[in-house]
């Protein structure tokens, strides 16, 4: 066996017993090098040993032994001869990464030297177009080949992590190194009053645990740890659940969550995997609808997908929640729906419960491939009037279409349209879901739109002034982003008018001309029809005369002819 100094070296013994389960010890020891052996450790009951860190060349040629030893009986293992090496090669930063933002680990190859691996001037942070950040601190972690670098302030999407003049035990120095992450954007935080407190670690830019103790999550227990962002709409989240370690409890859990706030007891939906055998190895879909209230389970548990192969995801479309679960992350299996009450602004991230509130006692959730994706849908409203221009006292109706551009399905869709000053509310009906009137203001609840599909709103107006009225409605989507809200509105102007007094009125059929006066009013259209038969079906234009815009004068409407003996007129306002 050869190793580098500053190595350990496991051992592992296996032996054969009669009977088999016969209560086993094991006492390792060491060659004196004079042909004695000393007791590395105190008699064990577990095969297998850790030596401490491997000198050279002090513990280059070292022999190693096992003794078994069973009620009555006992067996010696063979020698075995362990090679040590001299460390010649400095540290090799080898992964970073950030959960919070605030606190960055970065990793190495072997076991650093207290002094430089903690010196702060030894690394740089910066997030990608940024400035550098402060450091505050900078620990090494009981392994020796990682430290936890805490900044003065958080930062946030990529960033780069700069090493250099990192020392190893052998005091060999490091080259310079650059390695690149992504803050996931999560903050760690209890659930609960747990008798041991959790924490986070990460650094590889896909890959983080969550250690969680308390008691459970389920029923009225609300105990773990919670690694969380804040979530508004729809969404879809997934995550890999590769490992999680046990707490003296096969129920530990680990997976997906969203929740009300970060509050105990909190309502709550989660999607949580147990670990292999002797783990309950399941996934459980469970949700708090009330605040200090039991849970409930919303769909049957899923028993087919393991760790370290376990995904889970949720997503989240109006009011519903779905769960899946998947074996490869691309196939996924729909574990079940449900109406949620939980509030459109959340808390959406990975949880972990020991299922063992003891203190010292924790479980290690491992995670990777982290995705939450917020959907757009763009929304785009267009408004008409019709007619434009109306008698007082008469009645506009307003049609409104609202589009969904895509890319993905606008949830929980509302159109407001106030009602316009010097106009009253008559009716309106939505070809989905249905309007109100509240204070002046029609809303009306479309519910979900697909992405390329419409819905229309028709409202209806009576005008109860003359002059110009503008009305304009709004459509929103309350679940789902809109990246374009600029087309999310629209007006339509109608204009009353008191109907026109018709002056001088004249019929020269030798002549073949008509004419009259009209007084008109500025925002309407004006057109002389005629029919030669009061009992001919339409109305028609006179050819080549073409409708004129009023401006608040009195102006002349003239029929040039020819014309016949008889013939009946009427002025159209537009």
């Amino acid at each position: 066996m050869s190793t580098e100094e500053y190595r350990s070296v496991i051992f592992s013994a296996a032996a054969t017993t009669t009977p088999v389960n016969a209560l086993r010890a094991y006492q390792w020891q060491k060659s004196d090098g004079a042909g004695g052996w000393t007791n590395a450790l105190g008699v064990q009951n577990t095969a297998s040993f850790a030596t401490a860190l491997l000198r050279f060349p002090e513990d280059n040629g070292s022999q190693w032994r096992v003794i078994v030893s069973v009620p009555g009986a006992s067996a010696t293992s063979q020698v075995a001869t362990v090679r040590v090496s001299q460390d010649t090669a400095g540290p090799v930063a080898i992964g970073a990464g950030s959960i919070d933002g605030l606190k960055v680990g970065v990793c190495f190859n072997e076991m650093l030297d207290s002094e430089t691996g903690t010196d702060p001037f030894n690394y740089g942070i910066t997030p990608d177009g940024g400035v550098a950040a402060s450091i505050g601190s900078v620990v090494l972690r009981p392994d020796r080949k990682s430290v936890l670098i805490t900044l003065q302030a958080p930062i946030a999407g990529p960033f780069t992590v700069a090493v250099n003049g990192i020392n190893d035990l052998a005091t060999n120095l490091s080259d310079a190194f650059e390695l690149h992450a992504t803050v996931l954007g999560l903050t760690g935080a209890e659930l609960g009053a747990n008798a041991q407190v959790g924490q986070e670690w990460t650094c590889d830019p896909s890959v983080f645990e969550v250690i969680g103790g308390g008691a459970d999550i389920f029923g009225t227990a609300d105990g773990g740890r919670f690694d969380s962002r804040s979530i508004t709409g729809d969404f879809d989240a997934k995550v890999r659940v590769q490992d999680l370690t046990l707490a003296g409890n096969t129920t530990a859990k680990a997976g997906l969550m969203l929740r009300a706030t970060g509050a105990a007891d909190s309502p709550t939906i989660w999607l949580l995997g147990n670990a292999p055998p002797p783990g309950r190895d399941i996934i459980e879909p469970g949700y708090r609808p009330t605040s200090a209230g039991a849970s409930v389970v919303w769909a049957n548990n899923v028993t087919n997908i393991h760790m370290p192969d376990m995904w889970v995801r949720l997503a989240r479309g109006g009011n519903t929640i779905t769960g899946y679960a998947s074996s490869n992350g691309v196939d996924w299996v729909t574990v079940g729906s449900t109406n949620s009450t939980l509030p459109q602004t959340a808390l959406l991230g990975v949880a972990v419960t020991a299922h063992n509130n003891v203190a010292g006692l924790a479980s290690t959730g491992r995670f990777s491939n982290l995705s939450i994706r917020v959907p757009a849908a763009d929304l785009r409203l267009f408004k008409v009037a019709s007619p434009g221009a109306v008698p007082v006292g008469s009645n506009v109706t307003y049609t409104i279409t609202v589009s969904n551009n895509g890319p993905d399905t606008a949830n929980l869709a509302t159109v407001s349209d106030p009602i316009a000053a010097g106009t009253t509310h008559v009716s309106s009906t939505a070809s989905q879901g249905s309007c109100t009137l509240a204070s002046g203001v029609v809303t009306c609840n479309l519910g979900s739109i697909a992405s390329g599909a419409s819905a229309t709103v028709s409202i209806v107006a009576r005008v109860d002034s003359a002059g110009a009225k503008v009305d304009t409605a709004t459509a929103t989507s309350s679940s789902t982003s809109d990246p374009v809200a600029g087309n999310n509105s629209a007006s339509a102007t109608v204009n009353g008018f008191t109907p026109p007094s018709i002056t001088s009125p004249s019929y020269d059929s030798t002549r073949g001309m008509f004419s009259v006066s009209v007084q008109t009013v500025s925002g309407a259209t004006y057109q002389l029809l005629y029919k030669n038969d009061l009992s001919d079906a339409d109305w028609n234009a006179l050819p080549g005369v073409d409708p004129f815009p009023g401006n608040g004068s009195v102006q002349a409407l003239t029929d040039p002819g020819p014309l016949p003996p008889k013939r009946f007129y009427k002025v159209g306002i537009y």
